[in-house]
């Protein structure tokens, strides 16, 4: 909203000076005294008035509105949590303004249907048979090439390895993070690594969705401040 009334204040202004330019010109036509020339001077200027006012806000609705969304989650098929994943990627494509790019870490058969208005991209042709170190470095390295890369505005991971990659990828870029927390935290962070990379990396990370009251107070204070609860959707 800053930007919006830093924006509208500029065109205000541009607005004023061709007020002036144009009443100038209609003055100076007004002083030959003649009726149907100053109504053919009225319309005119209004006509061009009009008209650049219109563009002006066109600009600055469409900036304004228009967004970049990454979205990252590690397969696009065979769960709640993808198909939720899928879902915002359609619905926010469906808006022209937007362009929404929708990551996953690797394509799987029987995925679920992603509208071709969104911009799909894995960070690799197949599952990585690799250890958990090497796969989670190569991961973490291809998504901070492409959000490097794509500048979005927003990024939304969902599930644990997508979250830790998302922040880990995105340290000291100026992009807002949006982590979301899918499945019950006491059996998906239960363990004492994945409790120890949420405590250190969520922190960092704009905002953390959680789908429960009880899922939120699994965590720190510290990350319970940043994070809003909503609900699964039921269709």
């Amino acid at each position: 909203w800053v930007r919006l009334n830093y924006d509208i204040t500029l065109v205000f202004c541009l607005l004023i000076e061709i007020v002036e330019i144009y009443l100038q010109r209609f003055t100076t036509l007004i002083n030959t005294k003649d009726p149907i020339q100053n109504t053919i001077c009225f319309g005119v200027c209004f006509d061009i008035f009009s008209k650049v006012i219109a563009q002006q806000l066109d600009r600055i609705i469409e900036d304004v509105i228009k967004m970049k969304l990454l979205f990252y989650i590690n397969v696009l098929g065979g769960g709640g949590a993808e198909r939720v994943i899928v879902n915002l990627s359609n619905y926010f494509s469906s808006n022209p303004a937007n362009k929404v790019i929708l990551v996953a870490s690797y394509p799987i058969e029987n995925e679920y249907f992603v509208a071709p208005t969104v911009e799909k991209v894995y960070l690799s042709e197949e599952r990585k048979e690799e250890s958990f170190l090497k796969r989670n470095v190569y991961c973490i390295r291809e998504l901070r090439r492409i959000i490097n890369g794509e500048k979005p505005d927003v990024s939304v991971a969902f599930m644990a390895e997508p979250n830790f990659r998302l922040v880990l990828s995105t340290f000291g870029l100026k992009v807002r993070k949006i982590i979301s927390v899918r499945n019950d935290p006491v059996r998906e962070y239960g363990n004492f690594i994945y409790r120890i990379f949420a405590r250190v990396l969520f922190r960092h990370a704009d905002k953390v969705v959680f789908q429960t009251k009880e899922a939120k107070q699994f965590f720190s204070k510290e990350i319970q401040k940043k994070s809003v609860i909503i609900m699964n959707q039921v269709n």
